[in-house]
């Protein structure tokens, strides 16, 4: 999800005015908005589909910090017992 500074950081005055469009923008574009307020930034607004990927990531990795640390501290073993030949 990247970011165009050309279209998609808007002051909120603008958001004011009229935040369909800038809800109908994150929609037709899948960028997010980002909302400034006396330039500089203060907010970002996206659009459905792109929040929930975003959780489900962030889901994601929260559930694999306990595994990483795990790892990081040598709490690991094989899963499979090596044959000797």
């Amino acid at each position: 999800m990247s970011i165009n500074p050309a279209e998609d950081i808007h002051p909120i005055s603008e958001l004011r005015k009229a935040p369909e469009k800038l809800l109908e923008l994150t929609r037709e574009t899948g960028r997010p908005v980002v909302i400034t307020v006396e330039g500089r930034s203060s907010g970002v607004l996206v659009d459905t589909d792109s929040y929930q990927r975003l959780v489900k990531a962030f889901n994601m990795a929260r559930a694999l910090l306990p595994a990483e640390e795990d790892v990081k501290h040598g709490r690991v073993r094989p899963v499979f017992k090596r044959r000797r030949c």
